[in-house]
């Protein structure tokens, strides 16, 4: 129950973080691979890219949440 409860406050800051990121496409690609579990085939036809791109672009996003969440830690540590 415990881990249960840590993973899911976890979810949940990390669905909170990526619904501020700016780009609607970062929020969306980051959440149909991660949360939906969607296929990075199935992402590329909605998105019409080639491989190459969305793997570029899966990169730009996890790199923006990124400075996201460690700006969010470091906030938190400030608080402390």
């Amino acid at each position: 129950p415990q881990k249960q409860l840590g993973q899911f406050k976890t979810k949940k800051l990390v669905r909170g973080l990526i619904s501020r990121l700016k780009k609607n496409r970062d929020r969306e690609i980051l959440t149909r691979y991660y949360f939906d579990e969607e296929s990075k085939h199935s992402i590329r036809e909605a998105y019409d890219l080639d491989e190459l791109h969305l793997n570029r672009v899966l990169h730009r996003a996890r790199q923006r949440f990124k400075q996201l969440w460690q700006s969010e830690a470091s906030e938190g540590a400030n608080d402390e």
